[in-house]
C-alpha cells in the first residue's frame, strides 16, 4: 500500500505543476483587470466625448474597441472612436497591466476622462512647453478598472 500512495503523490505534484506553468505562459486574456464595475452602464466613448461639453473632468465607465496596447508593460489602451480617432485610456499608478492579445477586443473602462486642457495644463504644469502639446488632441481616461471581452 506505501508503494501505491508514493506514485499518486508524484503523479499529483507533476499535474499541478503543469497546471501553474500553463498558468503562467497564458496571462489572462479577457475579464476583470482592477477594479470591477457593473458593466451595463458603459457608454460608448464618443458619447463621453460628446458629454464632456466644457468640463474638465468627468467620471466614467467608456466602452469601445481596443486599437493600441502598450507593447512594454501593458499599462495603457486606446479605444477607437467612431471617427477612427483614438482616445488614451491610461492604468492608473500601473496598479495592473494587459497584455497584448487584448488587441482589436471590446472593453469597457471605469474611471476619470479629463479634456484637452485640462491635460494640456497638467503638461504645462510638470514642466512641458505649451508650444509643443500638439500630441493632445481628444480626451483621455485615467482607468482604476478595466474589462475586456
Amino acid at each position: 500500500m506505501k508503494n501505491l500512495f508514493l506514485p499518486i503523490k508524484q503523479v499529483t505534484f507533476i499535474a499541478l505543476s503543469v497546471l501553474f506553468i500553463h498558468a503562467c505562459n497564458n496571462p489572462k486574456q479577457n475579464g476583470f483587470f482592477g477594479q470591477t464595475f457593473e458593466l451595463d452602464k458603459a457608454v460608448p466613448i464618443d458619447q463621453v466625448i460628446a458629454e464632456m461639453g466644457d468640463k474638465d473632468e468627468l467620471e466614467v465607465i467608456v466602452s469601445g474597441k481596443i486599437n493600441k496596447v502598450c507593447k512594454h508593460k501593458g499599462c495603457w489602451i486606446t479605444l477607437e472612436t467612431a471617427s477612427g480617432e483614438s482616445v488614451y485610456i491610461n492604468v492608473v499608478d500601473e496598479a495592473f497591466s494587459l497584455p497584448e492579445s487584448v488587441l482589436n477586443k471590446n472593453a469597457k473602462a471605469i474611471g476619470k476622462a479629463f479634456s484637452i486642457n485640462a491635460q494640456k495644463a497638467a503638461e504645462i504644469e510638470a514642466g512641458s512647453d505649451e508650444d509643443e502639446l500638439d500630441w493632445i488632441t481628444n480626451i483621455s481616461v485615467e482607468a482604476t478598472g478595466i474589462w475586456v471581452e
